[in-house]
């Protein structure tokens, strides 16, 4: 049986003095004021079910699923992180609404839940809450703000030599389109896989003496890269000038430009 939310909790444990237990009471404060949150998260629930009403007792509430997505999404969880949070964790226990003796649900219970709840949900979600916070004078809802937190991730070390066979390759890439766009009959040679096998060389080198001719050819075949670059984008800014179609003139122009930047 889905419920939007249960009317009287069983006994759950005082929330601890914390700051982040301080903000999760204010989300609880929040969402108890609008109601049409949960209406909204209990309609995705039971959208392919034939009677809401019908089925086992124990399935999670609309008020808890959304609960658990707001954990999940605050510290970046996945849903086993999630569920080992919610069996550890009486704070997040109390906020989602689940008691002492209440069996806590599975990752795979709250991934298939939680899934249920699409973006056009969300994004109505977003909408009351924006609403809200205008008229309490928090936000004027005019501006978004981006969350430009650094975080750790596993890309490789800028070394010249990659650096170097990337500059090639996105050359070659956009050389070739433009070679194909504008059908001129200027020379050009896909170095990029010849760049990509002299920066493995150059990675894999044990001594410094090994990495100096390929890394002189990878110079080589970027200067040549480059040029091939010039002369595309001559190619490009000739077919704009000399055709009568707006559209096509507009995108030989943006194509330079892309090339040429």
């Amino acid at each position: 049986m889905r419920k939007k939310i249960r009317q009287q909790l069983p006994l759950v444990e005082p929330s601890i003095d914390h700051h982040h237990a301080y903000e999760l009471h204010v989300i609880n404060t929040l969402l108890a004021a609008a109601p049409e949150i949960t209406d909204l998260v209990y309609a995705d629930l039971v959208r392919d079910l034939d009677d809401p009403k019908a089925g086992r007792e124990g399935m999670l509430t609309a008020d808890q699923a959304f609960k658990a997505l707001n954990v999940k999404q605050m510290n970046s969880f996945s849903y086993v992180d999630l569920a080992f949070h919610l069996e550890d964790s009486t704070t997040y226990r109390t906020f989602c609404g689940f008691g002492i003796a209440d069996t806590l649900p599975s990752a795979n219970t709250l991934q298939r839940d939680i899934k249920k709840i699409r973006p056009e949900t969300l994004e109505a979600i977003n909408r009351i809450l924006l609403k809200i916070a205008v008229d309490k004078g928090i936000e004027k809802g005019r501006k978004v703000r981006v969350d430009c937190t650094v975080v750790e991730s596993s890309i490789h070390h800028p070394t010249d030599s990659t650096l170097l066979e990337d500059c090639v390759r996105v050359l070659a890439r956009l050389t070739r389109r433009a070679k194909a766009f504008c059908e001129a009959d200027f020379g050009f040679v896909d170095h990029s896989r010849r760049a990509r096998k002299r920066a493995l060389e150059i990675l894999n080198a044990k001594r410094e003496k090994q990495r100096k001719k390929p890394y002189k050819d990878l110079l080589k075949v970027t200067r040549m890269s480059a040029v091939y670059a010039k002369e595309a984008v001559q190619a490009l800014r000739s077919l704009a000038i000399v055709s009568l179609i707006p559209c096509v003139q507009e995108m030989a122009d943006k194509a330079a430009e892309e090339l040429g930047n």
